[in-house]
């Protein structure tokens, strides 16, 4: 069937005066004066809408007609209008009255007076006159006397003979031309016979304010078309002297749907969004807030438009039937042998398919690592459902395990902890809290006056031994009312504990402290951070130079210099942070000197870590230090406000775990310490007899647990080690002692026969040796630096006076203990779980992978949050399955409706009595 063609135009709105002709349109689609494409032509009848009929006498463009006659109603303005189009028949008699009166201007009449010839084009001479051209007049070309390059240059020819040619390259405007003498007077030249057209315009592309542009180049700028006038450079195109316009920018069109998901009540639409709404989709039609979609069967509102309507449910009108009723999650199967008929399959018959599937799978229990080493996948599972296959959340942890990966569950998850993504640690940079697990050294310098106890508060604690008079100080203090006291005079600070974990490799690190210095030292270079040896000087340090500027030096080189200068009295925040490669200094949380691109690969610490002398013990800074950290992350690429308090624990994150990825598994950082004097940079020490020598350098803290103690010979030798307690600068108390037989091979570590626990309060505890017997052996102290004596040392017994305090020497006398940190108790909180819907209640179950006999709510917690951990709802748990394959499962539930409304779930655990909880796996369910 053919179309119908419309028979008006009534599309967008006009304006027209009374007695006007003149008519224009707003979003209207008139055509052009061509006329090609138009929807309305000229004859076509303007003014239905309003009872009368004027004929369009033209069509000026898209917005603009003129009448045949002047508009007789009242003046329109932006009103609908309608425009009666003629009927085919009557275009075609006006086109055809049009083209014969085009015939009749004399044109056809000299065609048809030619006398057509042989080889011969006829060709017009003027209007209603023609000619004949032959063919060779075609082959031949253009037949001239001369050619000159100009109109000037033609003026050597005016007073040749009548038909003399004179053929010009450039007549001007870049046009060539034919000039022929009309008559032998000088001059008289006739009119130009053109032979080529004007030069056309020169496209140059988008507009550039560095480009050179000349007379008729062509741009386009910002949407429209523009010639050159004149040449220019750096003149933005606009109508005027410099540029003319081309094509101007046409109207922007309508705004396509814009797809926004799922209508949200809380989200501001705007017109064109379109959002899915009970299995609908609809379009926006107003800007809105708060107001959804209409229900169907409503298809619109005030605000939406039905876009595409949900599809009707099934209406199980199908030949396969089902149960009447069904269990929730039930596995569906065929019912006997039609293939018409389903039936929700027993735990039994699930095993026995399951069975069949396992078959043809094949299983790797060295991924699994279940109980009995099952060789297949059936095994496997005959492994996982020992317990009647009822505890889903065994099978979900196991499973995730399988997969090495965590598993989405009914509204939840499953983590089977084979990595630490399933655990968040809180801001890693943060420098509001900053303990984190990325802190491994932490010194806050808090304690009494004197005090040579520096605890190390950081997730991996270490020993710090104090050398010369360091100790803690109370008379200056940026927080706490304490601070590491340093006179300048051969005191530092140093540790030889787990060096390998200060093995910055190529990646990031951080080592921040406060500072005060009490004097302008110009001496000598001050140092802050120690890494290197002798044979290994390419690790890092940090020094403060002769003109108090911080430097930060690697293999010899300083890198890093601030600008800041020092000034004694002030406390300053100094950090050096390596990020991606590149190592910046701070001053106060102020970005200074050069940054440095640092491809170094930091090994570990070769002899210690040194803060307050170099590797040699030279290069003691005279001051206070506090907050001293060292971090294994890069806390600072810009600028930052240096923390205004302690560095603490961040509640929102995860602290005080080990994890071991071996074996799956967190538990409570437990730390062995060995803690004491090796002499690092002094002589090699030689032992005494006769005497007791308390190492004063080391004070141990309260509360520590004592395993061993050792003694450094390099010569055999017997007598006894002991710990001590100070009563007063010329008494001790002697608290401990162990009987020890040295065969001088370097260090002995006696193990006590009871651990001691030292005391939690009264004065600081000391080690001390007492050496009985040395084959050979002088009867005068060597190599010791601080030590108390008395001749005739007594075994054991408290109060006994006549100890000599000695002055410090040169060296440290050689003995340590090992001691046992208390277990930390741990918590791990998760990453956020985005929940299906806002859940009513959560459901957990944790796997403890241990022996322990615990109570929930007594040696742990565990809490749930739906608000992405602002809000947590502890756990009623109970143990529910007690042993499989070494592990057990605790299970509970909890109604979150008490907390704000959330889909961001959290799980959270806590250990509370210090016990060795493994914990391996959990499950978080929404309910």
């Amino acid at each position: 069937m053919a179309a119908i063609l419309p028979s008006s135009y009534k599309e967008g709105t006009v304006s027209v005066a009374n007695g006007s002709t003149a008519v224009t349109g707003t979003n209207t689609f008139w055509g052009n004066p061509n006329g090609e494409g138009n929807p309305i032509l000229p004859g076509d009848w303007f003014g239905v809408h309003k009872g009368v009929a004027i004929r369009i006498a033209s069509i000026e463009g898209n917005g603009a007609l003129t009448l045949a006659n002047p508009w007789p109603g009242p003046t329109q303005v932006d009103a609908a209008y309608e425009v009666m189009l003629q009927s085919d028949n009557a275009r075609m008699a006006m086109s055809t009255r049009q083209l014969l009166q085009q015939l009749m201007n004399g044109n056809i009449a000299a065609f048809t007076g030619l006398n057509g010839e042989p080889d011969t084009v006829p060709y017009f001479t003027g209007p209603g006159d023609m000619g004949l051209l032959t063919r060779q007049d075609l082959t031949q070309g253009v037949s001239y006397d001369v050619q000159v390059d100009t109109l000037t240059d033609r003026a050597a020819y005016d007073l040749q003979i009548p038909g003399y040619a004179v053929f010009v390259s450039d007549v001007g405007d870049g046009r060539a031309a034919i000039y022929s003498k009309v008559t032998a007077a000088s001059g008289d030249w006739s009119d130009p016979a053109y032979i080529t057209g004007p030069q056309g315009l020169v496209w140059r592309g988008t507009w550039n304010n560095a480009t050179n542009y000349s007379q008729d180049d062509a741009v386009s700028y910002n949407g429209a078309s523009y010639i050159a006038l004149v040449g220019n450079t750096n003149v933005a195109p606009a109508v005027g002297a410099t540029w003319g316009v081309l094509a101007t920018r046409g109207a922007t069109g309508l705004t396509g749907v814009n797809p926004r998901g799922n209508y949200d009540n809380a989200t501001a639409y705007a017109a064109t969004d379109a959002v899915l709404y009970n299995g609908s989709s609809f379009v926006a039609v107003a800007p809105t807030t708060g107001n959804p979609p209409p229900t169907l069967p409503a298809t619109s509102n005030t605000w939406w438009q039905l876009l595409a309507q949900k599809g009707q449910d099934g209406t199980g009108t199908g030949d396969v039937v089902g149960p009447a009723g069904a269990t929730d999650g039930a596995i569906a199967a065929y019912n006997g042998t039609t293939g018409k008929l389903i039936k929700a399959l027993t735990p039994s018959q699930v095993k026995t398919l399951l069975a069949y599937t396992a078959l043809d799978v094949s299983f790797d229990n060295s991924v699994a690592n279940l109980a009995g080493a099952p060789g297949s996948v059936q095994a496997a599972i005959n492994a996982l459902a020992s317990n009647g296959g009822k505890n889903d959340a065994l099978f979900a942890i196991e499973i995730a395990d399988l997969k090495g990966q965590r598993m989405g569950m009914v509204g939840g998850v499953a983590d089977s902890f084979d990595d630490t993504t399933g655990i968040y640690d809180g801001a890693p940079a943060s420098n509001v809290y900053g303990l984190d697990n990325y802190a491994y050294a932490l010194l806050h310098f808090d304690g009494a006056a004197g005090s040579r106890y520096f605890q190390d508060s950081g997730v991996r604690p270490r020993a710090w031994l104090g050398a010369g008079d360091a100790q803690i100080g109370t008379g200056q203090s940026k927080f706490g009312g304490a601070s590491l006291l340093l006179d300048g005079a051969g005191d530092y600070l140093f540790t030889v504990d787990n060096l390998s974990e200060f093995a910055f490799g190529t990646g990031d690190f951080t080592i921040d402290f406060w500072v005060r210095i009490a004097v302008t030292q110009t001496t000598q270079n001050c140092i802050f951070y120690e890494s290197r040896n002798a044979a290994n000087p390419g690790n890092p340090a940090i020094y403060l130079n002769g003109a108090q500027n911080m430097v930060f030096l690697t293999s010899g080189i300083n890198r890093i210099t601030s600008t800041t200068a020092l000034v004694a009295g002030t406390w300053y925040h100094i950090a050096v942070s390596r990020v991606s490669g590149t190592t910046r200094m701070f001053v106060n949380g102020v970005k200074e000197g050069v940054d440095y691109v640092d491809g170094g690969n930091y090994v570990a610490p070769p002899t210690a870590i040194w803060i307050g002398c170099d590797y040699t013990g030279a290069g003691n800074p005279n001051g206070n230090i506090e907050e001293y950290r060292i971090s294994k992350i890069g806390r600072y690429a810009a600028n930052f406000t240096p923390a205004a308090v302690p560095y603490s624990v961040d509640p929102a994150g995860s602290f005080g775990y080990t994890y071991d990825a071996v074996n799956d598994c967190f538990s409570p950082a437990v730390t062995g310490v060995v803690w004491g004097t090796v002499n690092p940079v002094g002589a090699a020490p030689w032992p005494s007899q006769g005497y007791t020598v308390v190492n004063r350098d080391v004070s141990l803290g309260p509360g520590l647990t004592i395993q061993k103690i050792g003694y450094y010979s390099t010569v055999a030798c017997t007598g006894k080690l002991k710990l001590v307690q100070a009563d007063s600068t010329t008494q001790y108390d002697i608290l401990y002692d162990v009987a020890f037989v040295h065969p001088g091979n370097g260090w002995l570590d006696v193990t006590l026969p009871v651990p001691f626990t030292l005391p939690s309060t009264a004065p600081i505890l000391y080690m001390a040796a007492f050496v009985s017997a040395v084959p050979g052996g002088s009867t005068a102290p060597a190599g010791a630096a601080q030590m108390a004596y008395k001749i005739g040392d007594q075994s054991v017994g408290n109060d006994n006076a006549g100890f000599t305090l000695a002055a410090a020497g040169a060296g440290v006398f050689p003995l340590r203990v090992s001691y046992l940190q208390a277990t930390q108790n741990m918590t791990l909180v998760s990453a956020a779980y985005p929940a299906g819907a806002v859940p009513s209640s959560g459901r957990i179950a944790l796997q403890l992978a241990d022996s322990l006999t615990l109570t929930p709510g007594t040696d742990f917690t565990v809490e749930v949050s739906r608000d992405g951990g602002t809000t947590w709802t502890a756990v009623t748990m109970s143990l529910t399955l007690p042993a499989f394959a070494g592990v057990k499962m605790y299970e509970g539930q909890t109604s979150l409706t008490g907390q704000p409304s959330g889909s961001s779930m959290k799980w959270r655990l806590k250990t509370l009595t210090n016990k060795a909880i493994i914990a391996s796996g959990v499950v978080l369910q929404q309910l």
